[in-house]
């Protein structure tokens, strides 16, 4: 904390700024500086910390800090970015350990480390007394049903957003617009409340669809109110052409009863039901 150290850096930081800006980006760039609208933003900025730079060393530092920024104040907005503060992966424990090694102490870093979340934790108990305080409630009573809502439905909500938010973008902006044809093709006919009639199985028939194919297909489309979707979100590599030509893998196996109960009930409202399934790579 020596203020003629910070002085000295200060003085030989901004003649490096002026070096770099006035003369190394307008080499680099071939733009001069009035020209270049991302260099006078990165001046005006560094200009606002040399401001504030220069005040601390005027001011001086101080000689005792008593207290964390965060806990300065003991409102729900304090209690909120203290909060968030400490939710930050490996930013605590890396403040807590620079004022470790840049603080005369007796302590251990150990000890210092459990000294901090003391101190975090005593400011959370008193935010708590603050507001039951402010908001005084009869011991025992049970909490609200709009307060258990309102509550757990925040923190579900951004639990379920924080797991499967990324994990469903990543997945959305990997699979939007990329053909994901079948591997293995297999149809079905039934009759209805018997075993199946026909199961057809296909992996080698099933090849991408030609030009002339899929102008085939589109005109059956063209005349359909998703026409516009149809012809902008799927092209030509999204279809293929399955042929099913092989022989059934299974033998219809009915009784003698069955065979003359269906013979009996054969009539023009009896039912076939055709059905087909797709199996894609994993």
């Amino acid at each position: 904390h020596s203020v003629i150290g910070k002085f000295v850096y200060q003085l030989v930081q901004l003649l490096a700024w002026h070096i770099i800006v006035f003369i190394v980006i307008p080499a680099v760039t071939n733009k001069q500086f009035t020209d270049n609208v991302a260099a006078q933003f990165l001046y005006f900025f560094k200009f606002g910390y040399f401001v504030v730079s220069s005040m601390q060393v005027i001011a001086g530092y101080p000689r005792r800090i008593l207290s964390n920024a965060f806990r300065k104040s003991y409102n729900t907005v304090s209690w909120l970015v203290f909060q968030g503060y400490r939710l930050i992966p490996i930013l605590p424990d890396l403040r807590d350990i620079m004022d470790w090694v840049f603080t005369d102490t007796t302590l251990s870093l150990i000890h210092w480390l459990r000294m901090q979340e003391i101190f975090a934790q005593l400011y959370l108990v008193k935010v708590r007394r603050i507001r039951e305080a402010n908001s005084p409630r009869d011991l025992g009573t049970p909490q609200g049903l709009v307060t258990k809502i309102l509550t757990g439905g925040l923190v579900l909500t951004g639990l379920v957003l924080l797991i499967w938010g990324p994990l469903l973008v990543v997945s959305a902006i990997n699979s939007i617009g990329e053909p994901y044809p079948p591997i293995v093709v297999t149809t079905e006919l039934q009759l209805s409340g018997y075993t199946p009639l026909i199961l057809q199985t296909t992996q080698q028939n099933i090849k991408s669809l030609n030009s002339t194919q899929y102008k085939l297909l589109k005109q059956t489309f063209s005349d359909s109110d998703v026409y516009p979707v149809f012809d902008a979100r799927f092209p030509e590599d999204n279809f293929v052409l399955a042929v099913v030509s092989s022989p059934s893998s299974v033998v219809w196996g009915i009784s003698p009863p069955e065979r003359e109960l269906l013979l009996k009930n054969v009539n023009g409202n009896t039912t076939f039901k055709f059905s087909w399934t797709l199996r894609r790579f994993n």
